[in-house]
């Protein structure tokens, strides 16, 4: 299972830090509506030949008011 380590904010961006284990590829979804269930590919991260520490960055909109992330693996 994938462990998210961090989600903060580094100015106008949202930077998100999970492990990524070696040889595993991995999948970062967004919303902005749980009750709509309506997940977006945000990136996908290629497997690597080692386990590292991964940074996503992710620029929302200035009218979103919230966003959820989801982590999953191929």
């Amino acid at each position: 299972m994938p462990v998210l380590i961090d989600i903060r904010n580094d100015g106008d961006q949202l930077q998100i830090d999970f492990e990524a284990v070696a040889g595993q590829g991995y999948t970062i979804y967004w919303s902005e509506d749980l009750a709509e269930s309506q997940w977006r590919v945000l990136t996908t991260v290629p497997p690597g030949d080692f386990t590292r520490i991964e940074t996503i960055h992710d620029l929302p909109p200035i009218q979103s008011r919230q966003r959820y992330y989801m982590l999953s693996t191929p």
